[in-house]
């Protein structure tokens, strides 16, 4: 069986080739939507999927194989979700994380049991094993040792496009694999959300790597929404912290 890098790099490959026009169309949505520039999107390969027949067309039968968890007896698991390629550090696509562009709407009009976000199976990929960052921001950054932690996809998109070194894990539990992926940091900053899922994975990472620092805000639920309110005062602040870092929580002035 191929890998996902392949199969799926060959689907965006032809996609962004032969059907950019309406990807930039769909697009322009989540840019307003979420404030972040279709241009930054589109660098990360972002794709919507405006039906059930859109990625067979686009990948061929090599994308129906069950095992990439894309298609289950023809049922596309990601029509009309927005597509977020998940990466390695070597940069291959080892699986994918979803969002839901009508959640808002569906959910008003009665449905239940919806999903905003979901991610790509266990077959795919073990989701605590990695995790949804930008390899280029990560790179360029990484003489600094800084890294900040945040709880949701497009809380590290937003911050990423700053400029500002951002993994966003991709669910509650943890691994070695990602401890041992922090401890090559100086500074470890958890901008965590105001709950409770927040603080916990703000201790959970505290106990188990050296250097995990809080970086907190009692404004809004996430630091997305915190960069849409005020996003010039917060993110020169985070700025600032990325080039002198502190070892100490730090609280961000709204």
């Amino acid at each position: 069986m191929k890998s996902f890098n392949i199969v799926y790099g060959k689907l965006i490959e032809k996609l962004y080739k032969d059907d950019i026009d309406s990807q930039i169309y769909y697009l322009k949505t989540v840019a307003a939507v979420r404030k972040i520039p279709l241009e930054y999107l589109l660098k990360l390969k972002v794709i919507f999927v405006p039906n059930n027949e859109y990625l067979h067309y686009y990948g061929g039968n090599d994308i129906l194989n069950p095992n990439y968890d894309i298609y289950f007896d023809n049922h596309c698991k990601w029509t009309h979700f927005i597509l977020i390629p998940i990466r390695d550090l070597s940069r291959n696509i080892v699986g994918l994380v979803g969002w839901d562009l009508n959640h808002k709407a569906r959910e008003e009009d009665g449905e239940k049991g919806l999903e905003m976000y979901k991610t790509s199976n266990k077959l795919v990929m073990n989701k605590s094993h990695y995790f949804l960052t930008d390899i280029d921001v990560i790179e360029s950054n990484y003489e600094k040792e800084v890294i900040f932690v945040v709880d949701g996809v497009f809380d590290a998109i937003s911050l990423n496009n700053l400029g500002i070194p951002t993994i966003a894990l991709l669910g509650s539990n943890t691994s070695k694999t990602l401890y041992y992926f922090l401890r090559w940091y100086s500074y470890v900053y958890v901008i965590h959300d105001n709950d409770k899922a927040g603080l916990t994975l703000l201790e959970k990472l505290k106990k188990a790597v050296p250097n995990v620092y809080g970086v907190h805000q009692n404004k809004t639920k996430d630091i997305d929404d915190l960069l849409k309110l005020n996003p010039l005062i917060v993110s020169k602040q985070l700025v600032d912290l990325l080039n002198n870092p502190v070892k100490g929580d730090f609280y961000l002035k709204t």
